[in-house]
């Protein structure tokens, strides 16, 4: 079924690695094809955040006209991904009650909060940073995403610890302070890590 999916070698090779992986679908429907074309981008960006809210790998790799299950030779099937991410091998995230909960009361606040760009800028950076193989790099790609948060661009370590200890712990000074020490310390690890490392220092975990 795989040759007949594919329109190219490449397609039914990607086809062939990601489509028995498929666990969940998005459903896009519409009566109006350029509003279908906007939609499909956008739920891209659905599983990009869940990616980040759950702590997971959630990739939109495959596009197709009807479900995964109903799939035939005569089906459109599009490749939306040649990169293969999403193929690393991370356990599946499987949803509780309690997930499907919360995600159903904060997920559309998360969604609006996609058009601001720092917001936007972190969620791409938390729900991508697995993509690259070098620890060193997933660190500053994470660091990166925090720091366009809060739009830091002097006395970064200071102010990158001292706003981000404010949103997290805004009602309690004493865990405020903890974090601000915490974080600190973990900058000093991204600084660690984004900077020259000779051969006989300590590779950062």
């Amino acid at each position: 079924m795989f040759l007949g999916l594919g329109k190219t070698d490449v397609d039914i090779s990607v086809i062939s690695l990601f489509l028995p992986k498929v666990r969940s679908q998005l459903r896009i429907s519409c009566t109006d094809g350029a509003q279908t074309s906007v939609l499909a981008w956008n739920a891209v960006w659905d599983g990009l955040l869940l990616g980040a809210v759950l702590g997971t790998d959630v990739m939109c790799n495959l596009q197709s006209d009807v479900p995964a299950e109903n799939l035939t030779p005569e089906s459109n099937v599009a490749v939306t991904n040649y990169h293969l991410r999403g193929f690393a091998k991370t356990p599946a995230f499987d949803l509780s009650e309690l997930d499907v909960v919360w995600i159903e009361s904060h997920f559309e606040s998360a969604r609006r909060l996609l058009a601001d760009e720092a917001f936007q800028n972190a969620v791409h950076c938390l729900a991508t940073y697995r993509w690259h193989t070098m620890p060193r790099a997933r660190l500053a790609v994470l660091w990166s995403g925090v720091e366009g948060l809060f739009g830091v661009d002097s006395e970064i370590v200071f102010r990158v610890s001292l706003y981000t200890a404010l949103f997290l712990e805004p009602d309690d000074g004493l865990k405020r302070r903890e974090t601000f020490s915490r974080v600190k310390d973990l900058y000093k690890l991204r600084s660690k890590a984004g900077g020259p490392r000779r051969p006989h220092e300590e590779r950062c975990q």
